[in-house]
């Protein structure tokens, strides 16, 4: 490269080694971002879930554990959108939503149709995954933001 890449650039190519599952160079590329940030957690939950998804749970172990000795938190997933010029944002696993319960009726109902028409969600395949309770699990999750997004 004719310049040293700044962590936008090494955030990008780190992504890229998860979806293309290149340790290697996954490894390589988090160590670079966290001698730019040691404090992002980022870099080390990419490379925890890389190793995660190889199976590699001695490595996964050892990431998590560099992560809490340097003190570093994970922050949890939110996405926000706005209806009608009103923002609406939501937090991973936060059930305090107003309209929680028919957000949850109408993603039973929505999981149920999918589940009817033969949708399978896409999973990796490692030792601890159950398909049936996997699948629901993901298929939920995928659709739960948007759900509550168009109830809200």
């Amino acid at each position: 490269m004719p310049m040293e890449p700044d962590a936008v650039v090494l955030g990008s190519l780190l992504a890229a080694c998860k979806v293309h599952r290149n340790i290697t160079l996954g490894k390589y590329v988090a160590e670079k971002l966290l001698e730019i940030d040691p404090l992002n957690s980022g870099p080390y939950v990419l490379l925890s879930n890389m190793y995660a998804e190889l199976g590699r749970w001695k490595d996964v172990v050892r990431v998590r554990k560099q992560m809490r000795q340097m003190g570093v938190i994970k922050q949890p997933g939110c996405s926000w959108i706005e209806i009608q010029s009103h923002l609406h944002v939501f937090m991973v696993k936060d059930k305090r939503h107003p309209h929680k319960n028919d957000i949850y009726l109408i993603l039973k109902i929505l999981t149920e149709q999918l589940k009817q028409v033969g949708y399978v969600p896409e999973v990796d395949d490692d030792e601890t995954y159950d398909e049936e309770s996997d699948s629901e699990f993901i298929l939920h999750n995928e659709m739960e933001m948007e759900v509550d997004a168009a109830v809200g």
